[in-house]
């Protein structure tokens, strides 16, 4: 193993060539063929739509997209398997809005004190998704890690604007801490997580 480090700002020492795999274009030409435009045209389209627009159309394909990686056998086996429920966070710092949080809890271990928590943020590049959509691979987050998971339906653009989505998340870390001898969680024991845009909301707490 090489004891050489590292000195390019860079995690690799070569410089990209911005190639792209063969396989990978061809794959993306596949997909533009099946959706009946080109890159260019594509594009375009997107240039010319409104913001509110643009995210109707993100929300869609977020829609379909959802559909496919999450209608599985094992995440509706999952989601069957936890006790659903929500709760409603108070918030202020743009205007008085309750954030909605679904509660995904196995059902093995409802009546246990003091459990493993993860507070979770969709994806959806904080315009489009919902904690709904992420009600059975969420469960099925639950069941394979043996805890809760906070589903937070935090608030999206263009209805809202950065960093209330943020702000969001973070009063749902807050209430949970706050009130985790009710909820049933060891307040040394809650973890934060998302991804996508999601993992912004998760990020920004740090700060």
């Amino acid at each position: 193993m090489s004891t050489k480090r590292v000195k390019s700002k860079n995690l690799f020492d070569f410089r990209l060539s911005g190639v792209v795999d063969a396989d990978i274009q061809a794959y993306e030409n596949e997909q533009n063929e099946k959706m009946g435009m080109e890159k260019t045209e594509m594009a375009a389209q997107l240039a010319a739509m409104s913001d509110d627009e643009f995210c109707v159309m993100l929300n869609g394909m977020m829609v379909g997209m959802v559909e496919s990686m999450f209608t599985n056998p094992l995440i509706a086996e999952a989601e069957n398997s936890c006790n659903q429920s929500t709760l409603t966070v108070p918030t202020t710092h743009d205007g008085k809005y309750d954030v909605l949080v679904l509660v995904h809890t196995p059902k093995a271990i409802a009546k246990v004190q003091s459990r493993a928590c993860i507070i979770y943020a969709h994806g959806g590049g904080a315009i489009s998704g919902s904690a709904a959509m992420y009600k059975g691979f969420l469960s099925h987050m639950a069941m394979d890690c043996g805890v809760v998971v906070f589903n937070v339906d935090y608030r999206l653009a263009p209805g809202t604007r950065y960093p209330n989505n943020v702000l969001d998340f973070y009063s749902v870390i807050k209430y949970v801490s706050l009130h985790a001898s009710d909820l049933g969680v060891d307040p040394a024991r809650i973890a934060i997580a998302g991804e996508s845009g999601g993992a912004t909301s998760v990020q920004g707490p740090w700060y």
